[in-house]
C-alpha cells in the first residue's frame, strides 16, 4: 500500500492486483452509472495496464492507469466517482483537491521511473467524445501547462479519436507537489 500521508489520510492508494477485482468491478459499474463510460471493466484492459486504486471507506473511489508504449508511459485511465469529487475540499493550490494529482500520480511516477526513465504522457479528447468531464480535465491540464507541470505536444489520433497530447514535466511536478504538500501541512 502507498500512503503518502503516513496513515493520517482516509484515502489509501494501492497498486491493483487480482485480489481487488470484485472491488474494481463495483467501481466500474458505478463509474458507468456516473456517465464515465470509458471506465467499464471491459475497457480497462487489465492485461496491459498498470492500475493504482484509491480506497475510501473500503471502496475504490478512483482509478489511474499507465500503459507502456514505444515512446513512453501513457496515463490511459483516470476517474473518480462523482460523489467523491468534493472529498478533499477545494484548496489554495491547484490540484490539491484532485485524488489523481495528489494521491495516485505520485506513486505512478515513482513506480514507472523505477522501471525506466521514459516520459509520461496524458491525452484529452478534442471533440468532447468522453463528455463534459473530459472538457473539465482538458481545462485542468491546460492550467497545469501554464504552471509548467505539463507541456502541450500536439493533436494526434489515439484510438481513432482526435486528442491533445501532453507530457508531464516530472521535475516541475515534484517541485509543485512538494510546495502543495507543505502548504497543506501548514493549514492543519
Amino acid at each position: 500500500m502507498y500512503d503518502r500521508d503516513n496513515g493520517s489520510s482516509p484515502i489509501q492508494v494501492k497498486k491493483y492486483n487480482q485480489l481487488m477485482y470484485d472491488d474494481l468491478v463495483d467501481f466500474a459499474e458505478q463509474a458507468t452509472k456516473d456517465g464515465l463510460f470509458n471506465n467499464s471493466i471491459e475497457r480497462m484492459k487489465l492485461d496491459i495496464t498498470h492500475y493504482w486504486v484509491a480506497y475510501y471507506d473500503d471502496k475504490i473511489i478512483h482509478v489511474n492507469g499507465l500503459q507502456e508504449k514505444n515512446d513512453g508511459w501513457w496515463i490511459v485511465r483516470q476517474a473518480t466517482l462523482h460523489k467523491y469529487h468534493g472529498l478533499l475540499k477545494m484548496k489554495k493550490f491547484f490540484g490539491a483537491s484532485s485524488v489523481a494529482f495528489r494521491y495516485t500520480l505520485p506513486v505512478m511516477i515513482e513506480w514507472s521511473q523505477s522501471i525506466n526513465n521514459k516520459p509520461i504522457y496524458f491525452s484529452t479528447n478534442v471533440d468532447n467524445h468522453a463528455g463534459r468531464w473530459m472538457t473539465r480535465v482538458d481545462r485542468h491540464i491546460r492550467k497545469l501547462c501554464v504552471i509548467g507541470v505539463f507541456s502541450y505536444i500536439e493533436k494526434r489520433i489515439i484510438n481513432n479519436v482526435e486528442q491533445r497530447a501532453y507530457c508531464l514535466n516530472i521535475p516541475e511536478y515534484w517541485k509543485y507537489y512538494d510546495n502543495m504538500v507543505q502548504e497543506l501541512n501548514n493549514e492543519t
